[in-house]
């Protein structure tokens, strides 16, 4: 599973993008925009939850690029051995 693999969470950037250094970079452009929308009101702060979290299991599992995930999440099932005699 992709997460912020188009664009970093409003979270993400508050956390390690909001610094001056990087104010002026474009890649966190909407980042910043979101951030300052969100924490200007409650309401849109949870319609943004809710919008984002839809995108991240849709759309950017379709369309996310996979280098510029912040997180990847893997599952895996281990199975028996051959020979083992478990299922």
């Amino acid at each position: 599973m992709l997460v912020d693999a188009i664009l970093p969470s409003v979270l993400n950037y508050r956390r390690f993008f909001d610094v001056p250094e990087l104010a002026g970079l474009p890649e966190v452009r909407w980042s910043r925009r979101l951030s300052r929308w969100t924490d200007a009101s409650g309401v849109l702060n949870a319609a943004y939850e809710v919008a984002w979290g839809a995108f991240h299991l849709t759309a950017e599992q379709w369309f996310g690029e996979p280098r510029h995930a912040q997180f990847m999440m893997a599952s895996f099932v281990k199975t028996a051995n051959v020979g083992e005699g478990r299922p």
